[in-house]
Formats: C-alpha cells, structure tokens, sequence
C-alpha cells in the first residue's frame, strides 16, 4: 500500500473519529449537569474525549503533512516498497495507541463499576466483564463479546494479527458484518473503520452501565498518571460552546 492509498484511508476516518468526539463532548456535558465532574461517570467521557482528540489530531498530521516527503528528506537512499512499510508502521502505531488507550479506559471504568457493586475486581480482565454482565445484562453474550473485543484485537496487534490465547472462540455480529474471533485467524479488521464501528458499539453499553438503576453515585478518588487519567473541567473549556454547534 502506498501513501496515496494510505492517506485516502486517513482522510475518510477523520469525520468518524469528528462524531465520535462531538457525540463523547455532549454526554460528557449531560453527565456533568446531572452529576458532578469528578463522578466517574462524566469522568470516563471527559478522559474518552481527550483520547479521541489525540487520535484526531495524529490523523489529520498524517493526512495534512505528507509524512512520505519526511521520510525521504531524512532517508533519501530508500526505496519506495521501504518507506511504505515505515508509513503503514505510522499507521499501525496509532491504531495500536488508539486501541491500548480506549482498552485501559474501559478496563479502569469496568473495575470502578465492580467496585461501586460492592464487587473486587480481578484479574484477567474477561472474569469482570463477564461478572458486569452478569449482574446488569443477564449473562448477554453479545454484550460481553463487545467489552471484550478490544482487549482480543490491541493483543492481535502486537502478534502479526493473531490472538496468542483465546480458549472461547467467537463470531461476532455488528449489523451486516462478521468479526471473527478465532486463534488460527488472522484478524483483518482492526483498521479505523471497524475500530469505529466497534468503539461506537462499546459507548452504548457504557451509556446503559451508566444508566442503569442499580449503579449509585461513582466517585474518582484517586488518579492513575500512567494512563493520563485526568478529567476535564467543563468550566474551563466553555469557549468551545463559541467555536462550534455540536449536533
């Protein structure tokens, strides 16, 4: 693949990852009107949209600043099947940052849910999605294949496309399509279109874990730098109100 193809691919994830912050940014107001910033349930749309800023901001670089020049300013003895691999690695690293940085945000959200049901969380992180499905969804495997996906893919990522260990293979179906979850298959579909797709169907089940009558009051009281968890103040970014109408 080459950077025109490449960046045709960019260009066209650039309005989703526009709608998934626009959507984040309004729940984010809703949950800091009906509770309070430092609740944990707008805290999660808070840090959710720092992240999906940071991945619009790495896709419009790469779409607006023709990174191949780059490369062949510094590293001019290249040829043109090397410095499309080093593009496609670009590439490969943001999804990869992306997928890590909504896997850690999902994981610590479900922990603070375990905990706010009077529940310890545990390790590996499939024992508590599976126990938060349990008590909110009635056991919904389609919930929990959706919790869990991400976790299977950012592993995939790091593996040549293939998940080390899975003892519970599944197919997954999202509308008209299949994701496959399998050992001996090499996922394909971790490009910023399915990410989307599935990003988008993990925000649901986070609204109805939210939601739920059964969740009280989920307070924040400590922080986790590592993973740059830190919760926007609604006050202090008011001036966005001025430069755009969310829809």
């Amino acid at each position: 693949m080459d950077y025109i193809h490449l960046e045709k691919i960019t260009r066209n994830a650039i309005p989703l990852y526009d709608l998934l912050s626009e959507w984040s940014w309004k729940k984010f107001e809703l949950y800091d009107k009906r509770y309070s910033n430092q609740d944990y349930r707008c805290a999660f749309f808070g840090t959710f949209c720092e992240i999906v800023l940071w991945i619009l901001v790495q896709l419009e670089n790469f779409s607006n600043h023709n990174p191949d020049l780059i490369i062949q300013k510094r590293f001019s003895k290249l040829q043109d099947s090397s410095r499309a691999q080093i593009l496609l690695q670009i590439d490969n690293i943001n999804r990869q940052s992306f997928v890590t940085a909504i896997m850690f945000l999902i994981e610590d959200f479900i922990n603070q849910i375990l905990l706010a049901l009077g529940r310890k969380p545990e390790i590996p992180y499939k024992n508590n999605i599976k126990t938060i499905t349990k008590l909110l969804f009635e056991g919904s495997f389609q919930k929990f294949n959706i919790l869990y996906s991400p976790y299977l893919i950012r592993n995939s990522l790091h593996n040549n496309g293939y998940i080390k260990i899975l003892n519970d293979e599944f197919d997954l179906e999202i509308g008209e399509k299949t994701y496959q979850f399998k050992k001996d298959i090499q996922i394909t579909f971790a490009g910023w279109d399915n990410l989307f797709i599935l990003t988008d169907e993990i925000l649901k089940i986070i609204i109805e874990i939210i939601e739920n009558k059964n969740i009280e009051s989920i307070y924040v009281t400590t922080r986790n730098t590592s993973h740059c968890y830190c919760c926007l103040n609604l006050r202090s970014y008011q001036y966005l109100d001025n430069q755009k109408t969310l829809f």
